[in-house]
């Protein structure tokens, strides 16, 4: 079991060291710190409430530009997600943190889908750091075969795939669009004919 999860570390260090990563622009980092920036002031006098909106607004920005869904175990992200996990986490000030749990349940409803379902699955009650606490893959499990497009095999129901705000190219079912790779036979085809 200890070697197993070895190896899943392991792999998962190989892929985000060679995975599709784009880091983002400094017009985005200075965007993204100007808003952590005040939703740091903010927590000396805004009200919960405020406070609670302010830093959910950082969350789904950081969460869009810097591709969260896709790019949260990257290492680069680390700190972002420490801060939101610290942010949410009951434990540090129990009273304080109840009425402002409270505030994010309400307000996460004005929020994308996407963003809610990632903010539920891998911000909120996820108290440890990120490298003890990654976001799981699906391809760390061996529950299908994962190409670089993030399509699975059919061995994955598609509504378990990974990549909140990746794009998934839906074909169809088998061979209803697949006509157009044969070649015709015909000489008055008007397609291309392969080398003869």
């Amino acid at each position: 079991m200890a070697e197993e999860t070895t190896l899943k570390r392991a792999m998962e260090s190989l892929r985000m060291a060679h995975q599709p990563f784009r880091r983002i622009s400094e017009e985005e980092a200075r965007e993204l710190e100007s808003h952590r920036l005040r939703a740091v002031e903010a927590q000396q006098s805004a009200s919960p409430q405020v406070l609670a909106e302010l830093r959910l607004r950082v969350m789904e920005r950081a969460f869009d530009v810097l591709q969260l869904g896709r790019f949260a175990n990257a290492i680069e992200n680390h700190g972002w997600m420490n801060l939101f996990r610290e942010w949410v986490d009951p434990s540090r000030e129990p009273d304080s943190q109840r009425q402002m749990s409270n505030f994010y349940e309400k307000l996460i409803t004005r929020s994308s889908p996407m963003f809610r379902s990632f903010f539920f699955n891998y911000i909120w009650n996820h108290p440890q750091p990120m490298d003890r606490d990654p976001v799981p893959h699906y391809w760390l499990d061996g529950k299908g075969v994962f190409m670089d497009s993030g399509r699975t095999e059919p061995a994955v129901p598609s509504g378990t795939r990974p990549g909140h705000a990746g794009i998934v190219d839906f074909k169809g079912k088998s061979g209803r669009d697949q006509q157009y790779e044969t070649p015709s036979g015909d000489a008055d085809s008007k397609g291309s004919t392969p080398n003869a």
